[in-house]
């Protein structure tokens, strides 16, 4: 504004140095003052009407901004509650699924020493069954013999 006063005085300066009369040249300074302050009134309007829209859009950035941060908090508490119930699950069935594991590699390991031993022999000897146990023959003998009552 203090710029503008001294640009305004060197105007008046050169206007009465070019002859203008003092009544029309201040005439001419009031016109140019008041279309400074009319363009002046004007932006301020525009930037109070920018101002009342940025605010709209804040308050709608804010509420967007909750939701969104609610929602945040929903995924994170799902996300911890299927967390704990993994870990009370799946823990133990993984525990109980080792141990499993590791019977079947120790009978793995002792059916191959088994195997290992078998195969070092030269012929596998298999202990000497008397079939004929397992045929008609000792039913037929068993009722060829007499009866005793017992006693």
């Amino acid at each position: 504004m203090i710029a503008e006063a001294k640009q305004l005085e060197g105007l008046g300066r050169l206007l009465k140095a070019a002859g203008v009369k003092p009544a029309g040249a201040e005439q001419l300074i009031r016109t140019h003052l008041d279309q400074l302050h009319s363009d002046a009134k004007l932006q301020h309007a525009e930037i109070s009407a920018m101002v009342r829209a940025l605010e709209g859009e804040l308050i709608e950035l804010r509420h967007s901004q909750a939701h969104s941060v609610s929602e945040v908090r929903i995924a994170t508490d799902l996300m911890r509650r299927e967390i704990e119930v993994v870990s009370i699950i799946v823990i133990p069935m993984l525990r109980a699924a080792k141990r499993t594991i590791i019977v079947f590699a120790i009978l793995q390991i002792v059916i191959f020493g088994v195997l290992m031993s078998t195969i070092g022999r030269d012929t596998l000897r298999w202990p000497n069954v008397d079939l004929t146990m397992f045929t008609a023959e000792p039913a037929a003998r068993a009722a060829q013999r007499p009866m005793v009552p017992p006693k």
